[in-house]
């Protein structure tokens, strides 16, 4: 999850986005991209037919905050 601008949020992916109109944070491949009209275009009645077709992020490689920095904020956190 990464913000691309400043100001704004990041989600987990298949959220509902704090937003009027409910709109369903959904990850997408790079060839659905050009398909997309709007960023906010997915909504709740849509996630039925989008769980039939495997997620894009199915196969992805974990980047960023790794293990030893989970650890270290869960035991930060315990103490």
């Amino acid at each position: 999850m990464v913000a691309q601008r400043a100001r704004a949020t990041a989600i987990a992916p298949y959220s509902l986005r704090a937003r009027p109109g409910a709109a369903v944070a959904v990850p997408v491949t790079w060839n659905e991209m050009d398909g997309l009209d709007r960023p906010d275009g997915f909504h709740p009645a849509d996630m039925e037919d989008r769980h039939v077709q495997p997620c894009p992020l199915e196969g992805a490689k974990p980047r960023g905050v790794g293990t030893a920095v989970v650890d270290a904020l869960e035991n930060w956190a315990r103490n």
